[in-house]
């Protein structure tokens, strides 16, 4: 049978981290999960979680928006296969939960003709991309291109000589957007381009050999300092590997509103979810509502979930 494994990034909720891997648990029954967890924010009792989850060792210090995010990924990601070799492995946060069920996501992914599913788009550093105004957010907004092409095209130059007529002394920045005065600055080709997408996405074996390839450390390096690298590492790496195939589809089951956050998923927003087709969904709050309907839906038995001891 087709084997899964399980990446976790956490920095914070022992007790919802701990529900997630108690609903793996009986989902797949007990596989594989590294949880790389930022114990300088906040203390894990690792003793709690069960045998099956290890955690990713020496912990990195992260924070939201840098490149150490993805750092953490690689690093739980290399743990993952230097003990064991599933054939798949989901990315996921602590605020993540599975919402079908397991024959179904094994008979999807065995006749599965794709290598990963997550999505991205291509950023061409060639152009640049039209302006349009468009405050719905997300990857799916009319206005990301023109977003993604500044955020890891682009460069900010500081101007420090320049003075306020009133404040003094001030940071000023030129902007630099035109492709020409840009290109030695990135990595980028005819043959080789930017993408940007999902930090969370679904892959197998042969995507987690490219992430992992010695090669990946240039792009760690250009895009350190970016914002946010997390949402272009892995798009890049994977949008670029001409030996793997690539669905755009999420496995991910993901609500925008206004700006470039995902909204807590709410009960309400149980019929669109469940029939969507997707393996995960995001983001809950700790111990909301509709996980214990999830749970219902799924047939998990709440005298298994696990509990933080006193």
């Amino acid at each position: 049978m087709l084997s899964i494994g399980f990446l976790l990034l956490t920095h914070a909720n022992e007790a919802q981290v701990l529900r997630l891997t108690d609903a793996l648990n009986q989902l797949f029954d007990e596989p594989p999960i590294v949880c790389h967890h930022d114990f300088s924010r906040a203390q894990f009792n690792t003793t709690h979680f069960p045998s099956n989850v290890r955690f990713a060792r020496p912990h990195l210090k992260t924070s939201w928006g840098t490149i150490s995010l993805v750092h953490a990924m690689l690093q739980a990601l290399r743990t993952l296969y230097e003990k064991d070799a599933p054939d798949w492995f989901y990315f996921l946060s602590g605020s993540d939960y599975p919402i079908r069920d397991r024959d179904a996501i094994i008979a999807e992914l065995s006749h599965s003709p794709f290598d990963a599913y997550i999505r991205l788009k291509k950023i061409d550093h060639r152009e640049i991309p039209k302006r349009i105004v468009d405050d719905t957010g997300g990857l799916e907004s009319a206005s990301y291109m023109r977003l993604a092409y500044q955020r890891y095209i682009g460069r900010s130059l500081p101007i420090p000589s320049w003075r306020h007529p009133h404040r003094g002394p001030a940071a000023m920045h030129l902007h630099l957007l035109n492709p020409k005065l840009l290109k030695p600055f990135h990595p980028f080709s005819d043959d080789y381009f930017c993408y940007a997408g999902d930090q969370w996405f679904a892959a197998n074996s042969r995507s987690a050999k490219s992430l992992l390839a010695p090669e990946t450390d240039r792009l760690l390096n250009y895009f350190t300092g970016r914002f946010p690298p997390d949402e272009a590492v892995c798009p890049t790496i994977l949008g670029n590997a001409s030996d793997l195939k690539i669905s755009p589809e999420s496995k991910h089951y993901i609500r925008w509103d206004k700006g470039h956050h995902p909204r807590l998923l709410e009960e309400s927003d149980l019929p669109a979810m469940l029939s969507s087709g997707a393996h995960f969904a995001r983001k809950f709050a700790p111990e909301s509502t509709p996980l214990d309907r999830i749970d219902e839906h799924l047939g998990l038995e709440h005298s298994r979930r696990t509990q933080l001891r006193a």
